[in-house]
């Protein structure tokens, strides 16, 4: 599924193309990594790390293949290649430019729908280029909830935060908390648990040895990574803009 969510729109060109193509090379290079980026589907307990990684290395082959294809294709007599495909291959490129620049441009919150509303896989690639762990217009308000928590903490208290915000309490550096950081879900594993989970265990624990427990997350229903809202026991204590400081009650 996500080799053809990827390629999609290269691949009705690229296939022409990699029968044309001579350099055998290339199709080593597309056999190679197309042996690993598959090797879920042909033995999944044995997944190479960060395997999906691979099928997006796919692209440099793909685009010489696709390269190949449109090019024979546009320059071909009409014998070989019909004025109608012509014209697809000249459409198909037209959108192919126009969703790679809003792709480029466009913030994660009004992404191409390809790229967001109709992508299964933000786990593996992102909505949009404008996007760091966190949306870039969400930045100042993180660094000021990180702010709140310096300045409202108690002093027996820990800081527990998502990877995606661990770095930002870093270039912070002046949080009173101890700060602990979540790795996000394996990606290699089928079956994920989502940072909420992890998130109320570990509050638990520190709440039973009388620590005051922090968190820094999206307001309700704006939540990334799978999370949309935290669960009911975090009760919110300040929001800015999206971003929101909560606080573990059990």
């Amino acid at each position: 599924g996500f080799l053809v969510y990827c390629y999609a729109f290269l691949l009705p060109f690229a296939l022409y193309g990699a029968l044309k193509v001579r350099n055998k090379y290339v199709h080593y290079w597309t056999a190679s990594v197309l042996i690993i980026g598959l090797w879920p589907l042909i033995y999944p307990l044995a997944t190479p790390p960060l395997w999906f990684r691979w099928i997006i290395f796919l692209v440099y082959p793909m685009s010489i293949y696709f390269t190949e294809g449109i090019y024979l294709t546009l320059t071909s007599n009409k014998g070989v290649a019909p004025r109608s495909r012509k014209i697809f291959a000249e459409i198909l490129i037209g959108f192919i430019i126009l969703s790679a620049g809003y792709y480029l441009v466009a913030p994660p919150e009004k992404a191409f729908p390809y790229f967001s509303d109709y992508n299964p896989y933000k786990a593996y690639i992102q909505s949009s280029m404008l996007q760091s762990t966190i949306p870039i217009s969400d930045i100042d308000d993180v660094m000021a909830a990180l702010d709140w928590i310096s300045e409202n903490a108690d002093g027996e208290c820990v800081l527990v935060l998502h990877e995606a915000f661990y770095p930002w309490s870093l270039l912070r550096g002046r949080v009173k908390c101890e700060v602990m950081r979540v790795p996000e879900c394996d990606l290699t594993k089928p079956v994920k648990k989502t940072f909420a989970d992890q998130l109320v265990k570990i509050s638990r624990k520190f709440a039973d040895n009388g620590k005051a427990v922090y968190t820094i997350w999206w307001v309700k229903g704006k939540g990334w990574y799978n999370v949309p809202s935290l669960p009911s026991c975090f009760k919110q204590l300040v929001s800015y803009g999206h971003i929101a400081v909560y606080t573990y009650t059990s």
